[in-house]
């Protein structure tokens, strides 16, 4: 018997059915939808904005459009800077800001066309299905830095003020002015930068920034001036000076104006270097005789040692502690030996502190032929203090003699009036109500001497006249001796 070959087909059930139909129906619907993603009808996606502004189902060139008039509306736009009632206006271009049209157009037109296939799917249902269904791009935005921050340096240079405490300008009759205190301002760079640049990168619709700038309140204002006791002159002290030297006059002026009116307030102390500053060219001071190592040498600032002397003395009367003192090596011919006191910038300095329970007040003033200093402050009725001193010990100077071919012969003339060398002891006595109640060792200083120059004539003899039958001594000043190196 011939087997036959019998080929028999398997019979598919009701599920395989199903699940080719569908994988078939799946297989059409994604190539539709690759056809549908690829396709390219040149406009922009739906649902896209650009910081807020719809650029959405708009041509190529519409979208490049929309997106210059949104750079000119919210990125060029003028911005108002306001701070307490004063305004400037910022023009961003000034800055160098603008917007990337090109970047941001790609970025645009992108949405929908680039990623994988599961990109640009999610982005369609998001715009389709999303909560906002919406895409807000952030566009590139940029601004020079240092045009920015020269801009905010130029602002603060409008702003920006020190604040000054109210200030007192005593007169000689004892009256005192007051002059109201300056409120200073500091604009916060960094802060200003940032809300600028805020204002401009995020394109803002509000152009307006607000400018932080801080208030500086002054150490001192007229209002707590007025809560202060009245003050009255507790000591003054004057010395003379020769108005003829008029360098050294207005040195004097310089220094004087630096004290007048400075409040030292209960347990300050006050510097007169510190107050006063350097004598140098500089700050106006001129060059005058000061002592340096026993002559005389001009120098800036000379005279100025006159001052400290005169204020010291005010002090001692004033009854204030003096903190650092030194007196002059040569006795000086405007003040009394062991009641000087010498400065020089660096290196010597005069202090004193305010130990009363209210504040003092500086009054300096030169005058045509004096230097006055007196010091304000609470008078305690019936006290009074008395500066003596007592010369220790005394040599008489040196003379030399120098010839002088210009003279006729025989003829002497004083060229320096010596000084001596002197020990000197300076006491100060308090008295309240005519009692003593204190009496103190203020200070013991040493003064060296300095020799008497005569220039003696060794020249052509001139013949005596009738009148003229006796010896002559001419005697000629020269520069006050009194001012150390400064």
């Amino acid at each position: 018997m011939t087997t036959a070959n019998v080929r028999t087909t398997a019979k598919l059930g009701p599920l395989q059915i199903v699940l080719m139909v569908f994988s078939t129906m799946l297989l059409l619907s994604l190539s539709a939808l690759f056809v549908f993603l690829n396709m390219d009808d040149g406009l922009s996606s739906s649902g896209v904005y650009v910081a807020n502004t719809s650029v959405s189902d708009l041509e190529r060139p519409d979208v490049f459009l929309r997106l210059l008039e949104l750079e000119k509306s919210r990125v060029l736009a003028p911005i108002l800077l306001e701070w307490n009632e004063k305004t400037w206006t910022l023009y961003p271009s000034s800055i160098n800001a603008d917007l990337d049209v090109f970047e941001t157009y790609k970025r645009v037109m992108n949405v929908g066309r680039e990623g994988s296939l599961v990109d640009r799917l999610g982005r369609i249902v998001h715009t389709a299905y999303g909560p906002t269904k919406t895409i807000d791009l952030h566009p590139k935005l940029s601004c020079n830095e240092n045009e920015l921050m020269r801009y905010v340096t130029w602002l603060a240079g409008r702003i920006d003020r020190e604040p000054r405490s109210a200030r007192l300008v005593p007169a000689p009759d004892g009256s005192i002015q007051v002059i109201n205190e300056v409120i200073g301002y500091r604009l916060d760079r960094a802060a200003a930068a940032d809300a600028i640049r805020r204002a401009i990168l995020t394109m803002a619709v509000d152009r307006r920034v607000r400018l932080p700038v801080s208030t500086i309140r002054p150490k001192l204002t007229a209002d707590e001036i007025a809560s202060w006791p009245e003050l009255g002159i507790m000591s003054r002290f004057a010395t003379p000076f020769d108005p003829q030297n008029l360098e050294r006059t207005y040195n004097l002026k310089l220094s004087t104006n630096s004290m007048n009116g400075y409040i030292l307030l209960p347990g300050e102390v006050f510097s007169f270097n510190g107050v006063v500053g350097p004598r140098i060219p500089a700050r106006g001071y001129k060059e005058a005789d000061v002592i340096v190592r026993a002559k005389l040498v001009p120098d800036y600032g000379g005279g100025v040692c006159q001052v400290s002397s005169t204020l010291y003395n005010a002090v001692l009367r004033a009854d204030l502690e003096v903190i650092e003192r030194r007196n002059h090596s040569l006795v000086l011919n405007y003040i009394e030996p062991g009641t000087d006191a010498t400065v020089s910038y660096g290196y010597l300095d005069f202090r004193f502190r305010n130990n009363t329970r209210d504040p003092v007040v500086i009054g300096a003033w030169v005058f045509d032929n004096s230097v006055e200093v007196a010091l304000f402050g609470r008078v305690q009725p019936g006290k009074n203090v008395e500066i003596k001193t007592e010369v220790l010990q005394k040599v008489d100077p040196p003379v030399e003699y120098l010839e002088d071919p210009t003279l006729p012969a025989g003829q002497k003339v004083v060229e320096r009036w010596g000084v001596p060398d002197l020990l000197v002891e300076t006491f100060k006595i308090v008295t309240q109500d005519g009692e003593v109640v204190r009496e103190q060792l203020v200070s013991r200083d040493r003064y060296i001497s300095a020799p008497r120059i005569i220039r003696v004539g060794t020249g052509e003899l001139v013949p005596e006249t009738p009148s003229d039958n006796t010896d002559k001594v001419i005697l000629t000043f020269g520069h006050s001796i009194g001012h150390v190196r400064e």
